[in-house]
């Protein structure tokens, strides 16, 4: 009888031999007892599920007709084949393992262990990722970045709730500081509060800010906060009693948006603009009144700001404020 049998106890004898396990037919077999998967998601393992073994392959005879025949290699080795590192092996189908088993760093082609090489990312998308539909993966120094992967694309709040605006984290630069997300990556969908800080975004070199509709930026008490909109030709602007309408004309670094006005919150002695009614608002800062004619103009100043200084409010008119 020649040597080579095909015989389903001599495969088997062999794959396991292997550590590639097979089946009573003869056919490949993985660890779960199903089709052998040894490679990545797209790569051989996929393509080997249901391929037969040849006939011969297993029985620990070296045929003319095969690669390769457990650990006898013909020879070969991930270095001969022309790649730099990896161990070299014999699959369940008797050919060389080269795909699987060896690779050379930054060749464009991910073989071996590698997650990707240059623009080959092995089939991964942000979808197959669960990272969102929208984006795209890349190689970074032999490793898969999906920082592009998100659910929308910033600038363009399309795919996102009304309450919120795509947005991703604060990130270091290729300089390694810190910088806001630019316009046209990709981001997530993100819920703004109203009163909560508004998000930092660049474009063209220019730092905007911006809060998902209704909301508007503005700036109160020397911080951006996404606040409510309002109608500054209305009285109170449709606005809770604790803030004012702030008109976005003619305030542009107050109120960034295409709207009539926005609600911020009334600051009260020492606080800073805008102000609770009956006090003055010098420099961006609220003060209370005082009488400059009076004996002792300083009695109506707080210890908090006790003096009573003269202030122009138009050319030759004077009032008093506390400082």
């Amino acid at each position: 009888m020649h040597p080579k049998t095909t015989t389903m106890c001599a495969a088997a004898l062999a794959c396991l031999a292997l550590a590639a396990g097979c089946s009573g037919t003869g056919m490949a077999e993985g660890a779960d007892g199903g089709p052998a998967d040894d490679g990545a998601d797209g790569g051989a393992g996929d393509a080997d599920a249901g391929r037969e073994i040849p006939p011969g392959c297993g029985d620990g005879v070296l045929a003319t007709d095969e690669q390769c025949e457990g650990f006898e290699l013909r020879g070969a080795t991930c270095e001969s084949l022309g790649y730099e590192m990896g161990s070299l092996t014999c699959n369940a189908f008797c050919e060389l393992a080269a795909h699987e088993d060896c690779w050379t760093p930054f060749d464009g082609e991910a073989t071996g262990p590698e997650p990707c090489d240059g623009e080959d990312v092995r089939g991964a998308t942000c979808a197959s990722l669960g990272l969102g539909e929208v984006g795209t993966v890349r190689c970074i120094f032999g490793d898969l970045d999906t920082s592009g992967c998100g659910a929308c694309v910033i600038g363009d709040d399309e795919g996102c709730a009304a309450n919120e605006i795509c947005f991703r984290g604060i990130e270091p630069n290729v300089f390694g500081d810190l910088a806001p997300p630019r316009f046209g990556q990709n981001g997530t969908c993100t819920e703004i509060a109203e009163g909560e800080a508004c998000l930092l975004f660049d474009k063209d070199d220019q730092q905007f800010v911006g809060c998902s509709a209704p909301l508007v930026c503005a700036r109160e008490h020397g911080a951006y906060r996404c606040k409510r909109t309002c109608t500054a030709d209305v009285f109170g602007g449709a606005c809770p009693e604790d803030e004012t309408c702030v008109p976005a004309a003619p305030n542009p670094d107050v109120v960034f948006g295409d709207v009539d006005g926005a609600c911020v919150a009334l600051g009260d002695e020492g606080g800073q603009c805008p102000c609770t009614p009956g006090l003055y608002c010098i420099a961006d800062m609220c003060h209370l009144p005082c009488d400059l004619e009076a004996p002792d103009p300083d009695a109506g100043c707080s210890t908090a700001a006790p003096s009573c200084e003269p202030v122009t409010v138009a050319e030759d008119e004077f009032v008093g404020a506390c400082f």
